[in-house]
């Protein structure tokens, strides 16, 4: 659904009981999509490689210019 959906603004993944090789994959799935301006999360068990690839997905996406 993510990879065919690229104007979604908005997405609660709180609480999912995801792990590292689901952050690689919702990196992949959201790759493409440039109109994120909300991603939550929250509680799920991520480590330092779901991080790195989630952290390298928002850095190609995201623009925070302007942020506060």
């Amino acid at each position: 659904m993510l990879l065919d959906n690229v104007s979604v603004k908005s997405i609660n993944l709180s609480g999912n009981g995801f792990v590292d090789a689901d952050a690689k994959r919702l990196a992949d799935a959201l790759a493409n999509n440039y109109r994120l301006k909300d991603l939550d999360l929250s509680h799920n068990q991520f480590c330092d490689t779901g991080g790195e690839h989630l952290g390298q997905m928002l850095g190609k996406t995201v623009d925070v210019a302007g942020s506060h």
